[in-house]
């Protein structure tokens, strides 16, 4: 969970929001893991041989979100599909699977123009490709979150080089 969350508030930082780390990481936080297909074999026995291998693809990082609790208890068991619409109000690592979050969105444009993170929607359902990519992007964020020259440039009064205000 706390690796989602920092992911989750370097995003939203980066992209001009606030801060929300210590919402996010807190220990009786009210966010909490979720997988973006539910665990329900039946709806993607086409995809895998077995329900172990479903259960090893779902449970990959690149198939994690972090949501509000109330929002995992509603809307968890449903299809991705189901979910999607409601993923738009969720916070910008969430809203990244909706097509609308890269329209007038200039801060987090910016941020992918300046980073060159492979964000993308994925508006027509969310395969085990889709989970594939979409965890070489959350690789690809933790470089940067937890980049050794980057985090060497905070200084004592934690600001550095980034763009934040706050990198650590």
């Amino acid at each position: 969970r706390y690796l989602l969350a920092r992911m989750t508030a370097w995003i939203e930082q980066e992209s001009g929001q606030e801060n929300r780390l210590k919402r996010f990481a807190k220990l009786f936080s009210t966010f909490e893991v979720e997988h973006i297909w539910p665990n329900k074999f039946e709806l993607y026995e086409g995809e895998f041989d077995n329900e172990h291998d479903f259960a090893n693809h779902r449970n990959k990082f690149g198939g994690l979100l972090l949501l509000p609790k109330s929002f995992n208890a509603a809307y968890g068991s449903k299809s991705y599909e189901c979910k999607l619409p409601h993923y738009y109000g969720q916070n910008l690592l969430v809203q990244s699977l909706h097509p609308r979050t890269y329209e007038y969105n200039p801060g987090f444009y910016y941020l992918i123009e300046r980073t060159g993170l492979p964000f993308k929607p994925y508006p027509d359902g969310f395969s085990q490709e889709d989970i594939n990519e979409r965890q070489e992007l959350y690789r690809q964020i933790c470089e940067q979150v937890w980049d050794p020259d980057r985090l060497l440039a905070i200084d004592s009064d934690g600001e550095g080089n980034s763009s934040s205000t706050q990198t650590s």
